[in-house]
């Protein structure tokens, strides 16, 4: 029923109880076979490290992300070369067999040689993936969740757009809501809502359970920002 945007009603009577069921669909939805324990692959792209890192840790086990999921692009490539792996992503996940059941893409995806431009956009690469016929989930992540942005990334293919402080927990929602299965050991309907990096059990951040690994990863958002103090001044 929430799939199809319908509506359950349970009514309790002194003989009998009644369940009812109310399903509309305003829209088609296309719903690829997945096993109820097999673990969701998703391919993520971000251009900052940070962000990288955590995804990185999302797919680490226990998870409900398949551990051949991926993070694009690859750690330490030349500037050049990440800009081609970011602007290859699309060419990749049409590639790739199987495909993954879901993409999360970063709107903007900064080149690291001219730091001051895109070498691509989400949008870019989401009107690219459903031209190629991709029929998985696209998810959307930007810092601008207005609803005018909302309904341009929505009409470049995304299936649903998330902020960028959301933990994994939120993105796993949004892939059953399309249509994904979820292993049963991970089911829930709990959602967290926090900010980036602001406390241990909070946001994306408590979605990554090792000390060393939030350590390193913390360590690597200070360089960020130092980078981008360096850049603007």
């Amino acid at each position: 029923a929430r799939l199809l945007r319908g509506s359950v009603s349970l009514q309790l009577l002194p003989a009998a109880s009644r369940l009812h069921l109310e399903v509309r669909a305003p829209r088609t939805v296309d719903i690829e076979a997945h096993s109820a324990t097999q673990p969701l692959l998703v391919y993520f792209i971000d251009d900052e490290p940070t962000m990288r890192m955590v995804y990185g840790s999302w797919v680490r086990s226990p998870s409900p992300l398949h551990p051949d999921s991926k993070v694009f692009p690859p750690p330490d490539l030349p500037a050049a070369e990440t800009d081609e792996a970011m602007r290859g992503f699309a060419g990749h996940v049409l590639a790739a067999r199987p495909r993954p059941s879901c993409v999360v893409l970063d709107q903007n995806l900064r080149s690291q040689v001219m730091r001051r431009e895109n070498a691509t956009t989400g949008t870019e690469i989401a009107t690219a993936l459903r031209a190629g016929g991709y029929k998985g989930s696209i998810v959307i992540r930007s810092a601008n969740v207005s609803q005018k942005v909302i309904n341009e990334y929505l009409s470049a293919g995304a299936s649903a757009v998330m902020q960028k402080d959301e933990p994994r927990e939120r993105l796993v929602q949004l892939i059953v809501e399309a249509g994904g299965a979820l292993p049963k050991e991970f089911a829930s309907d709990s959602e967290q809502e926090a900010g980036l990096l602001v406390g241990e059990h909070e946001g994306i951040w408590g979605s990554v359970s090792d000390a060393e690994e939030r350590a390193a990863i913390l360590s690597e958002f200070r360089r960020g920002v130092r980078r981008t103090l360096a850049e603007l001044g």
